[in-house]
């Protein structure tokens, strides 16, 4: 988090089969840790691996390639190819689209640049233009491979309407 002193940085489990007298590696978690644009410590990469006999076979990777302001997490890649995209508001405590297959400067570039961003993730509640506006990513010929999904929050009750992809 925001404010951990000492984040974890590897992580491995460790098994000792009954009648074995040495332990075997099972699982281990590698978390790699930079400062955003926000000026903010935060989880970057992930690298989770199961290990096997002698093999070590990567299970998956997870790249956070951008934050916002409140330090949400804003483009993540996933195993090295799936592009995956989040719009925050709400104060920055809800994400209100999820954007996969995209990169996060054509989200910026198609909703009229960072500011309009900031300024939606720190709103308490995003407006009618501001869904009008998130909304027509929908038909920008830039989306046409992307699967958009919205989500809008009562702050009292969470969720109260999803919009999937087309």
């Amino acid at each position: 988090g925001q404010w951990n002193i000492t984040p974890v940085l590897e992580e491995e489990l460790w098994i000792k089969k009954e009648g074995n007298q040495t332990f075997q590696p099972l699982f281990g978690t590698y978390n790699k840790y930079k400062v955003f644009e926000n000026g903010l410590p935060a989880l970057y990469e992930q690298l989770s691996h199961k290990k096997g006999n002698a093999a070590f076979r990567e299970k998956s990777n997870l790249i956070i390639n951008n934050r916002d302001v409140f330090n949400n997490p804003v483009e993540v890649i996933s195993n090295k190819y799936n592009s995956y995209c989040y719009i925050w508001s709400y104060n920055g405590q809800y994400p209100i689209a999820f954007i996969k297959n995209i990169n996060y400067n054509h989200v910026i570039q198609a909703l009229g640049g960072k500011s309009f961003i900031d300024a939606l993730a720190a709103k308490s509640e995003p407006t009618e233009q501001d869904w009008i506006k998130i909304n027509s990513l929908r038909s920008n010929m830039y989306f046409n491979n992307s699967e958009i999904t919205t989500y809008v929050y009562n702050t009292f009750n969470g969720i109260v309407s999803i919009t999937g992809p087309a």
